[in-house]
């Protein structure tokens, strides 16, 4: 073999090489970035299901129901002003209410109060359920 093949063959063989090795650096970078992001996930999800258990034994024990009435409803809600609407969609407006107490809640106004409520006291809009 002549001198200039000589130096071709190891100017190839260090090409090759290096190729390889950034090849097999880059591979190794994104198998460690995915095992951490998913070791990330499954730790969020953990902790998730954990606050979320823990949020749920936490009102497990209420049973109680406080029932609004419509004009109670009316008041909070500022006889339904266009301030308090949180979002309009499919069937109606959901308002931004805060109940006696403190307590924010969203509530649903339909469009049609032709519903009727579950235990049959007159129509939906009439009568509320919390």
């Amino acid at each position: 073999m002549g001198k200039g093949k000589k130096n071709v063959v190891v100017i190839v063989v260090v090409v090759v090489v290096c190729v390889l090795v950034i090849g097999l650096v880059v591979a190794g970078f994104i198998l460690w970035r995915q095992r951490k992001i998913g070791l990330a996930k499954k730790w969020n999800t953990r902790r998730l299901k954990s606050n979320l258990n823990s949020l749920l034994d936490s009102i497990s024990g209420c049973t109680a129901f406080i029932s609004y009435t419509f004009d109670e409803i009316k008041a909070t809600t500022k006889n339904f002003s266009t301030l308090n609407i949180v979002v309009t969609i499919g069937y109606g407006n959901v308002y931004k209410v805060v109940l006696p107490g403190g307590i924010e809640v969203a509530l649903k106004r339909f469009k049609n109060c032709s519903v009727v409520c579950e235990d049959n006291n007159g129509p939906g809009c009439e009568h509320v359920r919390h």
